[in-house]
């Protein structure tokens, strides 16, 4: 049948239309070897250790609820800390004088304290400091000169890393605190 020729054309398309006819009859005839229908119910899975492994998580719950139950409970009942805090004000107030006064005291006393760290003389001159830095800035050009080092940035300028302008920039901040007290 497949091997038959025909001159017509008419015949062929005929028997043409046959073999595409009986080559879906079959498809649809055929069965398949993969299960494609649907089931007809869904089984229940009864599985017994989940379910109880569930109900004695919800007993634990439960029973842990039960015990933060009680203790709010007694939290409730006991008096509380805030109400007993305004029963002993009353007897506080007698204290607080006596606070303040030792307060007072105690910032009058740093007062005195302060004033007389200022009116201290420092053991240190910084006139004395100062003509220190320019003997060791006129050695350092020297030793420079005899050994013809070129010196850094800092070294040239005399200000540069000056110990007694940090010294007199400290103090100065110093009074500035000292007059806003």
């Amino acid at each position: 049948m497949w091997g038959f020729l025909t001159t017509n054309p008419q015949i062929e398309e005929t028997m043409q239309k046959e073999r595409q006819h009986k080559f879906e009859k079959l498809i649809k005839n055929a069965k398949s070897s993969i299960k494609t229908s649907r089931p007809q119910s869904h089984r229940v899975i009864n599985n017994s250790k989940k379910k109880q492994i569930k109900d004695e998580r919800d007993m634990q719950i439960f029973q842990e609820n039960q015990i933060l139950l009680k203790k709010m409970v007694f939290i409730d009942s006991k008096p509380s800390g805030i109400n007993t805090f305004r029963t002993t004000s009353a007897k506080l107030k007698g204290r607080s004088n006596s606070r303040t006064q030792q307060q007072i005291k105690i910032f009058q006393e740093n007062q005195r304290l302060l004033r007389k760290l200022q009116s201290t003389n420092s053991h240190y001159s910084i006139a004395k400091l100062e003509e220190e830095n320019r003997q060791r800035h006129y050695m350092m050009l020297n030793i420079c000169k005899k050994s013809k080092r070129v010196m850094s940035k800092t070294d040239r300028q005399i200000g540069g890393n000056d110990l007694i302008a940090q010294i007199l920039k400290r103090r100065k901040e110093r009074m500035r605190e000292n007059q806003e007290f």
